[in-house]
Order: structure tokens, then C-alpha cells, then sequence
């Protein structure tokens, strides 16, 4: 699906080798594109989809369902939105990845990857964390860095259990 320059694509690998039965289909979801205030309301609907799914994936040995990956690729978007699926991706325990060979995570994204409960980057993946900051006129777009910002810091600290 593709949503304001926004593309999710859910995978589903049926009758996967890696799952304990021939009809497990093991599921991943990529999203590629600017995170927006839709993003974590589909991902939180996809999954919710994979995680209710009578054919989860189930790991052959311990019986448990296989980590969800999400493949990231975006240049960032709103902030509260970032936060929000970083929420998500932690209450789904997912693993989260950048793609390899210059996949991007910035800005909101960069804050999303952290609610992963499992992190890993590609070779020559990039991830980049900016100050927070606000347009200090509506007119004009001056950009006024914030010196602290007490919702990033206690998110942060969540997501890295600090």
C-alpha cells in the first residue's frame, strides 16, 4: 500500500522452511518512504494481522512465534509520529533493520528503529539522529533548535532501557 509518499509492503513467505510446519507463512513488513501520521496506524493494523494469524511462523524447536522484522527506509517525518511506532514496534517486540547497501533511517525513523526490540543495520546503512527543533516563524522557515527536549530524553531512555 502506498499512502502519502509512504510505501508498506507486507512479505509473506508461505510454506517457509524455517517455520515448524509447512503451512506457517513467515511475514516481515517494509516500509519505505517519509513517516507520517498514518504509518503507525497501518503498521499497528499489519501487525496485529501477522500476530493473530492462526499460520504464524513458530520456531521448530522452542514452539514460539518467529520476531516480525521491519525493514526501514526513510528519510524521517513528524516526531510524535516516530514515537509512536517505536511504542508499537516494542509492544510487538519486532526486530528492526535498515536495509543494506545505503538504506537510510533518519530524523523520525532513526527514533522508530530504537522501539525495535532486536536492532541491527546493514553494510553501509546509514541512521541519523538530529536536535529537536521547531519553526521559529510562520512565515519565514527559521528553524530554532530546542536545548532539551524532555519527551526524546525519557523516550530514549525507554527504548534503551536506561
Amino acid at each position: 500500500m502506498i499512502v502519502n509518499d509512504l510505501q508498506i509492503r507486507h512479505v509473506r513467505e508461505v510454506d517457509s522452511t524455517s517455520c515448524s510446519h509447512q503451512s506457517q507463512n513467515d511475514d516481515h513488513l517494509e516500509i519505505n518512504g517519509p513517516i507520517n501520521p498514518d504509518t503507525p496506524y497501518m503498521v499497528e493494523k499489519l501487525l496485529k494481522r501477522i500476530s493473530d494469524s492462526p499460520n504464524v511462523c513458530k520456531d521448530p524447536k522452542s514452539g514460539r512465534s518467529f520476531v516480525v522484522q521491519i525493514w526501514l527506509n526513510s528519510g524521517g517525518g513528524y516526531m510524535k509520529d516516530g514515537y509512536k511506532l517505536g511504542e508499537i514496534f516494542r509492544k510487538y517486540g519486532v526486530k528492526t533493520l535498515i536495509a543494506t547497501w545505503g538504506g537510510e533511517c533518519y530524523s523520525s525513523c532513526a527514533t522508530a528503529f530504537l522501539g525495535g526490540k532486536y536492532r541491527h543495520m546493514g553494510e553501509e546503512s546509514k541512521l541519523m539522529f538530529h536536535a529537536p527543533y521547531t519553526y521559529s516563524s510562520i512565515f519565514r522557515r527559521d528553524i530554532s533548535c530546542a536545548y532539551s527536549d524532555d519527551k526524546l530524553l525519557s523516550y530514549m531512555k525507554k527504548t534503551l532501557q536506561l
